[in-house]
């Protein structure tokens, strides 16, 4: 059972649309796909409905203020009235891959929360007893996987005080994806769900990108359930990332690095690396290419970076996580090639990331 003290919902109502809407761009409330009758409901809502049933606070969170207007606006054109909420909109202009931007404004939001349950609102057939088997196992992080230990980084729970460290490093820094969280704690656990969802026409994991998925559910008679489907927890420990160690290296101020003496910059990175802070290391030194002055420096940290995401790509691979393990080494590759300096691995990186792909069923190539 879980405690409800302190426990915050996030629905993600972030998304572009772009895979959904036309190629004018979105005009109308069917362009967006949130706003998409699902059996005669808006798609969003049964994820709201779903996440507001087991929290104690549920928050919808927004990439724009635009986003949010519209959103009002469907509410006071449909009459929709819903269970009370609020809402937030991301406040970090970090270009990302994902919603890492809707992560860490909610969560630094948030920090007197014990912990945070997230739920993406294109995802109608997650359950709510799946969401209260992902709040209980959160250690410091908990999430959706299936059964080739494929993340789900936006159906997660969140214990606010282990991510701290991890939330103030990546909060300073100018890029990331939605997983960077899941590679900076100590304890990662991976709830990997069966296929075997009461219908054999979706999985419990399925979205919704484009028109015709909506068109296709609702010609189908879909099963809506709330049995929970079979899990296989796999818990990870990276010490590496422990918050303890990683709050007496990292400095407090990442932007103020420029300031700093390279040799300074050297024994962080160092510190680091001895610690095995891998994930870490490899965006503190990405940071320090970036903002370097000089093209000596931007090779030289560029170099670090790689050797770093190189080793972590390992222990993801050691620990049969080849979703996390794809995007290391493909930071690996992007800072090798970033890079003057020659690597006697680039090649063995450019096959790993390629073997990976196939693993993972990607079809996008290194970039």
């Amino acid at each position: 059972m879980i405690d409800q003290n302190n426990l915050i919902g996030i629905l993600w109502m972030g998304g572009q649309s772009r895979r959904f809407q036309n190629k004018s761009g979105i005009s109308q409330f069917s362009d967006n796909k949130i706003y998409a009758l699902l059996h005669k409901k808006p798609l969003f809502l049964w994820a709201f409905e779903t996440l507001e049933s087991v929290v104690d606070r549920c928050v919808l969170s927004f990439n724009s203020s635009t986003q949010y207007n519209y959103f009002m606006e469907f509410l006071d054109q449909t009459s929709l009235s819903l269970p009370l909420f609020d809402t937030i909109i991301d406040k970090f202009s970090i270009p990302s891959q994902g919603p890492l931007q809707a992560q860490l404004t909610a969560l630094h939001k948030f920090k007197g929360a014990t912990k945070v349950s997230t739920l993406s609102s294109d995802m109608p057939f997650i359950t709510s007893r799946l969401l209260i088997d992902i709040i209980d196992e959160a250690t410091a992080i908990s999430t959706l996987g299936s059964q080739n230990n494929i993340l789900e980084p936006l159906v997660s729970a969140y214990t606010i005080n282990e991510c701290k460290v991890a939330l103030n490093f990546l909060s300073s820094f100018p890029f990331g994806r939605a997983d960077d969280l899941h590679r900076s704690v100590e304890s990662l656990t991976l709830l990997n769900i069966s296929p075997n969802y009461p219908s054999d026409v979706v999985s419990w994991n399925q979205n919704v990108n484009y028109k015709q998925d909506i068109s296709e559910l609702n010609r189908l008679k879909i099963l809506f359930t709330n049995q929970k489907p079979n899990v296989n927890k796999k818990k990870i420990t990276n010490p590496g990332n422990t918050p303890k160690k990683l709050k007496s290296i990292l400095p407090p101020d990442l932007k103020q690095q420029n300031q700093e003496p390279k040799s300074m910059k050297k024994d962080i990175l160092n510190s680091l690396i001895k610690e095995e802070s891998y994930f870490f290391g490899g965006r503190y030194s990405e940071f320090l290419a970036n903002t370097s002055g000089e093209k000596k420096g931007v090779s030289f940290w560029y170099s670090k970076a790689a050797d770093c995401y190189w080793n972590e790509t390992q222990f993801w691979i050691k620990e049969n996580v080849p979703f996390l393990a794809f995007h290391s080494v493909k930071d690996c590759y992007h800072c090798i090639n970033k890079s003057n300096f020659q690597s006697s691995w680039i090649h063995e990186a450019e096959f790993l990331h390629s073997q990976l792909m196939k693993k993972l069923n990607l079809t996008k190539g290194v970039s």
